[in-house]
């Protein structure tokens, strides 16, 4: 097991533990306000300092760690096992695959912020309606790789080889070509884990995702836009969990790739990056 791989798991499962179990083990309410503690800095009392409303940013920060990883992981488990399903319809039902793949070509042409913030404006701001959103635009993505990954196997020797002793095509796919192309799809639901946190992130700070006062992330950072001048640390923390995510699934899908032997260049590319 890499560094990498090792790092990577290591930071996602403190921001997972810090997440799950900080607030109630630390007995932090995000919703509760001080009226006389509006905007102060980090003390022992409020070690991120409060927000405009005097409410604990700790606090805050925690539950909204929790709402942004929540949507990720809704969102990486639904786009896998959505994927799946249409990739194994487009490799085996060739006029399927036909159709399925250009409008999945469609849908990866249109821009992606255009495109979900037009779905969210529709359908309306919260935590389902940014898991649909994201997934509707994540989907393509997974589809894309998945098929890739299950057409290099399905021409491989030992798959011609099931169909010629008159194998069922849910056999090959079971035992033969799922197995062996696993391995991207795997990586490819890494990355987005890591999108999909970025994608919640933006909603919520544009004001069409997570509404207040929920907590995430995005809309913390969207509050503490007013005051930054007065309050720079209102924007430092969330900010910070942001990008130690980002470099925390980052480290993850270069390690599982490095591990697995799968190459980068098949699967995407960074997050926060050029993702093709």
């Amino acid at each position: 097991m890499s560094g990498r791989l090792k790092l990577g798991m290591a930071l996602i499962a403190v921001l997972s533990v810090a997440a799950v179990l900080g607030p109630p083990l630390l007995g932090l309410d995000p919703n509760r306000m001080d009226a006389s503690a509006i905007l102060q800095p980090p003390s022992l009392r409020y070690p991120f300092g409060t927000d405009d409303y005097g409410r604990n940013l700790l606090a805050r920060v925690l539950f909204g760690l929790r709402t942004s990883l929540e949507v990720a992981v809704v969102v990486a488990l639904f786009t896998g096992i959505a994927g799946l399903i249409v990739a194994i319809g487009v490799v085996r039902i060739r006029m399927f695959g036909s159709i399925a793949m250009r409008l999945v070509d469609a849908l990866m042409a249109l821009p992606g912020v255009v495109m979900a913030l037009a779905l969210v404006t529709i359908i309306g701001p919260g935590f389902l309606e940014v898991v649909v959103v994201e997934s509707l635009f994540f989907i393509p993505w997974s589809i894309r790789v998945m098929r890739a990954s299950m057409m290099g196997i399905e021409g491989m020797a030992y798959v011609e080889a099931a169909i010629s002793q008159g194998a069922s095509g849910f056999r090959i796919v079971r035992r033969h070509i799922l197995p062996n192309a696993a391995a991207p799809m795997l990586v490819q639901q890494v990355l987005i884990f890591g999108y999909a946190i970025l994608a919640e992130a933006v909603l919520s700070f544009l004001g069409v995702g997570i509404e207040a006062p929920v907590a995430s992330l995005g809309n913390i950072l969207s509050e503490a836009q007013p005051v930054m001048l007065q309050d720079p640390l209102f924007s430092v923390f969330p900010g910070l969990l942001i990008a130690i995510a980002v470099l925390a699934v980052n480290l993850l899908a270069d390690g599982v790739a490095e591990h697995l032997k799968v190459d980068r260049r098949a699967v995407g590319g960074h997050v926060g990056g050029q993702a093709r």
